[in-house]
């Protein structure tokens, strides 16, 4: 990492989301920022800014364990109730291997369709 000030051990500072507000619409994050202990969400809308989280999977291996069932890694868990977790933590869209899920949580939401 020739001159790279930043590695896992230093991680990057905070964006500065109200500058970025003067040229973007929105921001894109992993979903583990969006549904975990971040603030990213709540600081972005409050710039201003639409908040697109990636990539919400089924599989229970990508969910944790609250919307996993059963005990199989590749089984499908409840992946819409993690989708609707994220936006009613002000996720404002979302990219999803199953957008059949996707389109139904919107719908059942009063959303329109993904």
């Amino acid at each position: 990492m020739n001159g790279c000030p930043h590695s896992a051990r230093t991680p990057l500072p905070p964006p500065d989301l109200k500058a970025i507000a003067t040229y973007a619409d929105g921001i894109g994050a992993p979903k583990g920022l969006i549904t975990g202990s971040s603030k990213i969400v709540a600081k972005a809308r409050k710039a201003g800014l639409f908040v697109h989280g990636w990539t919400f999977r089924g599989e229970n291996h990508y969910l944790a364990p609250p919307y996993q069932r059963g005990t199989e890694s590749n089984a499908r868990g409840n992946l819409a109730g993690k989708i609707a977790a994220a936006l009613d933590q002000g996720m404002t869209g979302f990219f999803t291997d199953h957008p059949d899920v996707g389109r139904q949580v919107c719908q059942d939401r009063g959303q329109g369709s993904a």
